[in-house]
C-alpha cells in the first residue's frame, strides 16, 4: 500500500485559506527570495481583516515556511514586522499569521 506524503503545515494553511470560504486570503507569489532560505517562493497573503493596513500584508514563504507578519494591535497594524519560522508549537509570528489568515479575533 503506498502511504501519502504530509504536508508541511504552511502549505496546508495557504491551501486552505486560498480555497475556502470564509477566509478569503489571496496569495500572491512576490518572485522574491526568501530572507531565510533564499529561495524565491515568498508568497504575499492579501486580505481584508478589522485593523489590518492592506500595504503590510502577511509574508509566507513555500518553501521553508518563513513568516513575516505585521501583527494588528489596539485596532491597527503594528509598525514593526515580526518574523518565526516554528510551526509545531507556534512561535509569535505563526500564530499571529494563522490568527489572521483564520480571521480569528
Amino acid at each position: 500500500m503506498e502511504q501519502r506524503r504530509e504536508r508541511p503545515p504552511w502549505i496546508r494553511l495557504l491551501r486552505i485559506t486560498g480555497s475556502s470560504w470564509p477566509y478569503a486570503v489571496w496569495w500572491w507569489p512576490t518572485g522574491d527570495a526568501c530572507w531565510a532560505c533564499g529561495v524565491p517562493a515568498l508568497m504575499e497573503g492579501r486580505m481584508r481583516r478589522p485593523g489590518l493596513d492592506m500595504s503590510r500584508s502577511p509574508l509566507l514563504c513555500g518553501a521553508c515556511g518563513a513568516t513575516r507578519v505585521w501583527p494588528v494591535v489596539f485596532g491597527g497594524t503594528s509598525e514593526t514586522p515580526i518574523e518565526g519560522s516554528t510551526w509545531t508549537p507556534p512561535d509569535q509570528a505563526v500564530a499571529e499569521l494563522r490568527r489572521l489568515a483564520f480571521n480569528r479575533h
